[in-house]
């Protein structure tokens, strides 16, 4: 399994590091520009990278730390090779569920800060859906950050506000950790302002 090296910039603090590890999810409907903020914000390479990456302390090389990238939302490509026909869609459903929780107790390991995850606000038969992951995540003991695309960074393509916020709220996701991002911005900027928020890197 190849690792991408991602050198965090020289004034990070690994002094700052999460207490619990952190589930950031970047919601959007499809083409807002998701995997774009993500790409910026972890120098994970490809819009359907899905691996993990190095986060880097140039100050102190000998210091790392690894972060797990979903950059495909997991709404429209599966997680891990899907089952098929004959297999139920209850049963294809749980076995996303379960493909996901192993992601995420990979990700909060002691070599971890957490997992980074493009997500899409829909309500699939099959796939898993936001509310699941993000309560899956709380309920495994990560800090949950939601970050919500409106406006898209093309037309008509920001996720609604008021149901997601609510979907959220219910999955237990505080408030506070609720954001609105204007995609229209350079990737870099929304970057800067997801790793100030959340801490993941």
């Amino acid at each position: 399994m190849s690792k991408i090296k991602h050198p965090v910039e020289s004034d990070y603090s690994f002094q700052k590091q999460p207490l619990f590890p952190v589930f950031v999810g970047v919601i959007g409907e499809k083409n807002s520009g998701k995997s774009t903020i993500i790409k910026s914000l972890t120098g994970c390479p490809c819009s359907n990278f899905r691996n993990r990456i190095i986060a880097l302390n140039r100050a102190r090389p000998s210091i790392f730390r690894n972060i797990e990238v979903l950059c495909s939302s997991p709404q429209e490509i599966p997680l891990g090779p899907a089952l098929k026909a004959p297999f139920t869609a209850l049963q294809r459903h749980s076995q996303q569920i379960s493909n996901f929780r192993t992601l995420l107790q990979r990700a909060a390991g002691s070599s971890f800060n957490g997992l980074v995850s493009a997500i899409q606000p829909t309500n699939p038969r099959v796939r898993i859906s936001m509310d699941e992951m993000f309560g899956l995540a709380i309920a495994m003991g990560f800090q949950c950050h939601a970050f919500i695309l409106n406006p898209g960074n093309r037309k008509d393509s920001g996720a609604p506000i008021p149901e997601v916020r609510q979907r959220l709220i219910i999955s237990g996701v505080s408030p506070r950790h609720i954001s609105i991002v204007d995609a229209r911005k350079f990737a870099i900027i929304n970057a800067q302002m997801i790793r100030r928020r959340s801490s993941i890197i």
